[in-house]
């Protein structure tokens, strides 16, 4: 990484710690006056809203301290001079394995994480690479959703041959590039050596992104 995207890195993690710990903070404010009623008795349990925002507010956290250490060798990779290893990768193979790498941090949202059944062929890409791109925004989808929501991943091959990989939720404004987040950034650089282009949809409640993988010509995006 050169010294204009490290600036951007630390810029992006800045503003994502800050959101995570506001939110914290926000909350540590009013629970005082929510912990008992008149009587005295606690109005806060496990079942209680506000405890369920903190403890997810407490996942996140963990999550993105949990992330650095992965950041950090990632860092490291992409200022690696070493030729990527562009090998035949079957897509929907590839979005599979990512869903169940992330089984463990998955575990505590309340999303539910789906792969389609969709069959593919391969594209020459480094699977270490775009997996690792893969990851970064699945687990950035479920950190942002609200409970109950739904992220599906589906993968298709069309008659140029041309492999896609769409990773679908059903909240607005998850994924845009005009609103740049530091898994979407991460994503891009990972995806540099495979030559990988991200498009992006949004609209009522439904945001999506897509993989777009260097097979044959591409295809005039819809979803």
């Amino acid at each position: 990484m050169d010294q204009k995207q490290v600036s951007e890195f630390l810029r992006l993690l800045a503003h994502d710690l800050q959101n995570q710990i506001g939110a914290v903070d926000l909350n540590l404010q009013i629970m005082p006056t929510l912990l008992e009623d008149k009587t005295g008795k606690s109005l806060i349990d496990e079942k209680h809203p506000l405890h369920s925002f903190m403890a997810r507010a407490a996942v996140s956290a963990t999550e993105m301290i949990e992330t650095l250490t992965d950041v950090q060798k990632f860092a490291y990779s992409i200022g690696d001079k070493q030729a990527p290893v562009l090998a035949p990768t079957d897509i929907s193979t590839l979005a599979r394995d990512c869903v169940l790498a992330l089984g463990r941090p998955l575990a505590a949202r309340e999303v539910t994480i789906e792969v389609g059944e969709s069959a593919t062929g391969s594209a020459a890409v480094d699977r270490d690479s775009v997996s690792r791109a893969v990851r970064l925004l699945v687990a950035e989808a479920a950190r942002s959703s609200f409970p109950g929501s739904k992220i599906t991943l589906n993968s298709t091959t069309d008659d140029k041959n041309q492999s896609t990989l769409t990773i679908h939720t059903n909240q607005d404004g998850l994924f845009d590039e005009q609103r740049p987040t530091l898994a979407l950034f991460l994503a891009k650089e990972a995806l540099k050596p495979s030559k990988v282009e991200l498009q992006f949809f949004t609209g009522t409640s439904r945001s999506a992104v897509r993989f777009v993988f260097p097979n044959g010509t591409p295809t005039s995006a819809s979803t």
